[in-house]
């Protein structure tokens, strides 16, 4: 009975830090995205006055630029720690969704919205 007492908490604990490590994440990202967008802001007043091009006259201005590009990748990572925090909640975080493994607690450190372990993404041919 101790043992099984263990291991809820233990499991609980976890699931507040993984929480917390995504949440801390999601801050970071936030953050990020904020800065690349006030920057494309400006980089969209720069290129209308010296282009006289207007924004919206441009094929895609957010596709085009290095900021634009940014913005982009990082809504993609939010909509992923979203998910992943999804995933805490009912209890399938941390699973590699290759090779059904847990996903060790130092890679979800560093990459806490991963869906792959590092062996599975590596015969992928990405890290």
């Amino acid at each position: 009975m101790d043992a099984q007492k263990a291991k809820v908490r233990n499991g609980k604990y976890m699931k507040v830090k993984l929480t917390k490590i995504l949440e801390m994440k999601r801050a970071e990202i936030q953050g990020k995205l904020e800065v690349a967008q006030q920057s494309f802001r400006k980089e969209l007043k720069q290129t209308s006055v010296f282009t006289k091009n207007h924004p919206a006259d441009m094929d895609n201005p957010v596709a085009t630029s290095i900021n634009g590009a940014r913005i982009d990748n990082l809504l993609k990572c939010l909509k992923k720690i979203d998910l992943a925090l999804k995933k805490v909640e009912i209890g399938t975080f941390g699973m590699c969704v290759a090779c059904s493994k847990q996903i060790p607690l130092g890679r979800l450190e560093v990459i806490p919205f991963t869906d792959y372990c590092t062996p599975c993404k590596t015969e992928m041919g990405h890290t």
